[in-house]
């Protein structure tokens, strides 16, 4: 009797499905680790300062709070000296106000100018819009800042285009004064005012 030759196929088949084998089996392993790790963490424990209760690693404790926690928090609130500020701190190291035009806008039909303004480093002081052209009369408006939801503004300047001395490119500029120090900021384009 002769012996059948093996073909090519099934030679290089059983190697294959070792090598598959192996693979499977080492990923499995590797997933078993991963699994018995995972829970020998979680099985580490803290014990709470204040009691004998144990609780896992990376738990949230949604008990009511050590009435000392917040402790240096309040210390540094309570020891902070300056000016009336929303934050506690100037918006800058000189104290001034940062004061930043965020609208100039013309508007034709009902002819009037609105400049809005915000402030940073202060709760309260004085705003003052001045428009300028050359050749003609500046105009002045004031307000007070006014502070709201931690946002300071000197609201919004409405102007109509019948107090402007004359026609043409006005530039915009609004300085703020609180407790002595002034901060001053322009709108970056000139606006065109055509009564």
């Amino acid at each position: 009797m002769q012996k059948k030759k093996k073909s090519a196929s099934t030679i290089f088949r059983r190697p294959v499905l070792i090598a598959a084998a192996v693979v499977v089996l080492i990923g499995i392993a590797g997933s078993a680790f991963l699994v018995k790790q995972r829970s020998d963490d979680n099985k580490q424990a803290v014990a709470s300062k204040d009691d004998d209760k144990v609780r896992p690693i990376g738990s949230v404790d949604y008990g009511p709070p050590d009435p000392h926690d917040n402790d240096a928090t309040n210390d540094s609130k309570g020891s902070q000296d300056g000016p009336d500020t929303l934050d506690g701190f100037p918006s800058d190291s000189s104290g001034k106000p940062s004061v930043t035009v965020t609208r100039a806008d013309a508007d034709n039909s009902s002819k009037t100018l609105s400049v809005a303004v915000l402030v940073d480093g202060v709760a309260s002081g004085d705003c003052t819009l001045t428009a300028s052209m050359n050749g003609a009369s500046s105009l002045t408006r004031t307000s007070s800042v006014t502070a709201e939801n931690n946002t300071a503004s000197c609201g919004v300047f409405t102007i109509p285009y019948a107090d402007f001395s004359a026609n043409g490119k006005w530039k915009i500029s609004v300085s703020v004064t609180s407790n002595g120090k002034t901060g001053s900021g322009d709108w970056p384009q000139t606006i065109q005012i055509t009564k």
